[in-house]
């Protein structure tokens, strides 16, 4: 693969960063790199006029990926490091043409990113911007990775070094191309996201400029992106301006992925975690899966516990219950509430072996945490429930005196002390375990 490493005479950054990485392909000056062999063919290609006027640059660089090296300005000066693609959404007021979208790589913008977090010189932020200036007008796919956001940054060597190391050692991973919609011109969402997941974006629009989305142009968004979903920042677009945006996916076929979603679905393949999803549907259309340890691709099942098995676990220790379901090769479905289903959805491969695990799961937790009995695959949960009846034949009125004794603690009523037992009576429950000898 042959990249483009393209930065102007007028930008001092991008001189900085084009300076270090000649020094840093000198194989006689970065024995360190020794043993790292590039993943691309580089060449670095300098231009007399700013980046953001480039436009049809593609046309006279043979190159497969253009990758801009440039400075980033903001009033706010801040030690930045950033990555975004180029596109007007609107006007042209910094190059290129309006409502005009050029291709990019949303894989290696995450290599480049990935890299960024590790090398980044202390002081510095890493972050994506949104789409934003020109050039626009390429066929090639591009994007900036850009020294903010003052002189003294653009010039520092130990940044340079980091965005040219970062680029250098670029090696793309198998990720998830999503169109980003909302947020901050920092899309500080979308940083997040990438930070803790596959997710590769490419187009980043701003909220502000969701007005200006139309079926065209959000088709051209995600076809440069790769996008095979979107994420909307829901935290910073207004209720009507997401539903109209999500109207616009529907027409054109990009379905929306929420931020749980991309985090938790780890090393599985992206086409399988969307078939989970509409899975998911079928079971409960209120239902949200939370993928744990799947990984590739596979015939999806469905594993049931019963129901009140899962219940009784939980109510006995719901943080030992998750957390073991957390470890085993499965999807969780939860309710918006929070709730967890009795219903899980795994690979038919692991179908026997998680079944056994599951109640094994929940049988060790009730019988550790509750008074129990077994009488072969019957358990019993023997239980002290509060009993108003006998609250009431002790004389004492209804209000926070019963909440008190329900909760475990004594009372005083007339001079007499009220112990919780006194006003408790043991009930029991019964749970079928077909094999229940094997879980105990």
């Amino acid at each position: 693969m042959q990249i483009s490493l393209i930065n102007s005479q007028k930008d001092e950054a991008g001189l900085n960063i084009a300076r270090q990485f000649d020094e840093l392909i000198d194989q006689k000056r970065i024995a360190a790199h020794d043993r790292i062999t590039p993943t691309a063919d580089f060449q670095l290609v300098e231009v007399g006029e700013r980046l953001i006027y480039q436009d049809g640059i593609d046309q006279s660089v043979d190159t497969d990926l253009i990758i801009f090296l440039s400075r980033h300005t903001s009033k706010h000066s801040l030690p930045l490091l950033t990555v975004h693609a180029p596109g007007n959404i609107g006007v042209a007021d910094l190059g290129g043409k309006p409502n005009s979208i050029p291709p990019t790589s949303p894989t290696w913008m995450k290599a480049v990113f990935n890299n960024l977090l590790q090398y980044a010189p202390q002081k510095y932020k890493v972050t994506y911007e949104v789409t934003h200036h020109g050039p626009t007008e390429l066929d090639t796919p591009s994007f900036f990775v850009e020294i903010g956001s003052t002189h003294s940054e653009w010039i520092d060597p130990a940044a340079g070094r980091a965005v040219a190391q970062s680029i250098f050692e670029a090696v793309p991973r198998d990720s998830i191309h999503l169109l980003g919609l909302g947020g901050n011109h920092y899309a500080s969402r979308v940083t997040k996201i990438a930070k803790e997941s596959r997710a590769a974006f490419g187009h980043i629009i701003h909220t502000r400029d969701l007005p200006l989305l139309d079926s065209r142009l959000i088709t051209t968004l995600r076809d440069r992106s790769g996008a095979v979903a979107a994420y909307i920042d829901r935290n910073s677009v207004p209720n009507d301006s997401a539903s109209r945006i999500e109207g616009l996916l529907t027409t054109i076929n990009l379905s929306t992925i929420g931020e749980r979603e991309l985090v938790s679905i780890g090393d599985l393949r992206f086409e399988t975690f969307i078939a989970i999803i509409h899975l998911a549907q079928e079971i409960s259309s209120k239902s949200h899966p939370i993928v744990h340890h799947l990984t590739g691709e596979g015939d999806l099942s469905i594993v049931t516990v019963d129901a009140n098995l899962l219940i009784e676990a939980l109510r006995s220790n719901a943080k030992k219950v998750r957390k073991g379901i957390e470890n085993l090769p499965l999807a969780h479905l939860t309710t918006t509430d929070g709730s967890i289903l009795p219903k899980f959805i795994t690979f038919e491969r692991y179908r026997s072996k998680l079944i056994n695990d599951l109640i094994n799961l929940c049988v060790k937790i009730i019988i550790g945490y509750q008074k129990t009995s077994i009488d072969g695959d019957f358990l019993f949960i023997h239980k002290l429930q509060f009993d108003p009846a006998k609250a009431r034949k002790l004389g004492i009125p209804m209000g926070p005196l019963y909440g008190m004794l329900s909760s475990g603690q004594s009372v005083e009523v007339d001079g007499r002390v009220i112990t919780p037992a006194m006003v408790h009576t043991e009930c029991t429950k019964i749970l079928y375990i077909p094999g229940l000898e094997r879980y105990v």
